[in-house]
């Protein structure tokens, strides 16, 4: 008990995981070095997007944040959601709008 409270066991930030009391253990993965830090779930592949700018949709006569491929002219709509108590926590969702795959 003592070592499950003070964590002395060497497992930081992580409870102690037990098979036999239905504990689950939850190990980071964290991403190979190879890919780079700014590529975005959702971002589609082979685009070369643009700096985040607000574009306007004629369609729904209304404005988004977004960003564009300098290629092939698709789209990124980002979408952004309050959450969390106080709604202090942001998500942040990506669609493409036109190609996903860029044909440039």
């Amino acid at each position: 008990r003592t070592a499950t409270m003070y964590n002395t066991q060497g497992n930081v930030g992580t409870a102690p995981v037990a098979a036999s009391q239905g504990y689950v253990a939850t190990v980071p993965v964290a991403a190979p070095a190879s890919e780079a830090s700014n590529i975005q779930p959702g971002s589609g592949e082979g685009h070369q997007w643009g700096a985040e700018e607000t574009i306007w949709d004629y369609a729904e006569n209304k404005s988004f944040r977004g960003q564009r491929c300098a290629a092939c002219g698709a789209n990124l709509r980002i979408t952004s959601r309050k959450y969390g108590q106080g709604r202090k926590k942001t998500e942040r969702l990506y669609a493409v709008e036109g190609s996903f795959v860029c044909p440039a």
